[in-house]
């Protein structure tokens, strides 16, 4: 969970801050990341609940993460 926020956050940069052009397949690429990381989390063995601190603390971080970066 955690790299996925870190690609987008770097995604992110490169385009904000690096100044390289915007491209749309960038934002398409965060949108379907926003749906793949509650699959992800749904396929891992073993999965806490989504009330711990672990869910609380991995996924939605990591969610609210590639949200911001969108």
């Amino acid at each position: 969970m955690g790299v996925f926020a870190g690609i987008a956050l770097a995604i992110t940069y490169d385009s904000v801050i690096a100044g390289c052009p915007i491209e749309c397949s960038y934002f398409t690429w965060l949108a379907a990341l926003i749906f793949a990381l509650s699959a992800v989390r749904n396929s891992l063995p073993e999965r806490p609940g989504i009330g711990t601190a672990v869910a609380k603390v991995a996924f939605f971080s990591s969610l609210a993460t590639v949200t911001v970066c969108i």
